[in-house]
């Protein structure tokens, strides 16, 4: 399940201000057909949001940006080795992560 939120603020001289905010939630799965404790994967909810301002031309673009905002530790899928090493193993899902873009439009 999942839902975005966005909306777009004119500031006046058309220059714009858009905060936008995803969260999303994943039920518990199995990763392989058989059922077994050693495939599933626990349910985790994330949340991402994104600030943007944009000026009146719109040749120019400043973004914040934060994804994870929560810190939520998840594995994305399961290994399952469990019958001969006695472990099942996973990648991890990315952690909290910031950045800031900027970006200029050649017209």
């Amino acid at each position: 399940m999942s839902l975005g939120l966005q909306y777009e603020y004119w500031l006046g001289d058309s220059v714009s201000f858009i905060p936008r905010e995803d969260s999303s939630y994943t039920t518990p799965h199995y990763s392989r057909g058989v059922n077994a404790l050693t495939h599933r994967i626990a349910p985790y909810g994330m949340i991402h949001a994104r600030s943007t301002w944009r000026n009146g031309k719109g040749d120019w673009e400043a973004a914040l940006e934060g994804t994870n905002l929560t810190d939520t530790d998840c594995v994305l899928s399961r290994f399952d080795q469990y019958s001969s090493t006695g472990v099942t193993c996973g990648p991890p899902g990315r952690p909290r992560e910031f950045a800031i873009t900027l970006r200029r439009k050649v017209l």
